[in-house]
């Protein structure tokens, strides 16, 4: 029998195949059979894992936005000492991973599965707070002038993810800039 760390390394491995399959696929068309053959495992075996295909669904979901949220972030910390190559950046992660991000947002916003995924992006918060403490530090600048800016930017992130409008991001994020630098 696995020790529970083999088993969350297992886990792991697991949602990053069903949420890429998931991507693939889309929310629609996805099936228990898909998930098998994405992750080579028996059916019988995914329901080791999981319940249903609602639970893998929320499941790889969750593990889809914690990872490409970590990868933001990550990038975003790297990135504190310049704002402008910061929003490129960021623009070019997008665009690298709208069908992902499109995905999470569908998923997000579903009347079926919507309530479930907002109940696990409120941890998100916590992650936004980190990042602009930190960049409010590097700034000078308070963190209540701040963080309102931060939102903006998660909000035009999430608008030109979903509607393509990268000409917009510019426009957006030039204003953002602006305000922030007074």
């Amino acid at each position: 029998m696995r020790n529970p760390a083999e088993r969350e390394i297992k886990k792991d491995v697991v949602l990053s195949k069903c949420f890429e399959c998931l991507t693939e696929k889309g929310i629609e068309a996805i099936t228990i059979k898909d998930f098998s053959e994405a992750t080579g495992m028996a059916a019988s075996s995914i329901y080791y894992w999981f319940e249903d295909k609602d639970e893998i669904v929320l499941d790889a979901v969750e593990w889809g936005l914690d990872e490409y949220v970590k990868i933001i972030f990550d990038f975003a910390f790297e990135h504190t000492d310049d704002l402008v190559k910061l929003c490129e950046g960021i623009k070019a992660l997008a665009q690298e991973n709208k069908k992902q991000f499109r995905l999470i947002f569908q998923i997000a916003t579903s009347p079926q599965y919507g309530e479930s995924v907002r109940e696990f992006s409120d941890k998100l918060d916590y992650g936004y707070k980190r990042y602009t403490e930190t960049l409010a530090e590097k700034l000078d600048m308070s963190f209540d002038k701040l963080f309102p800016f931060v939102n903006l930017f998660i909000s035009v992130f999430v608008d030109c993810v979903m509607w393509d409008s990268w000409e917009k991001f510019d426009m957006e994020t030039n204003s953002i800039l602006k305000m922030i630098n007074g």
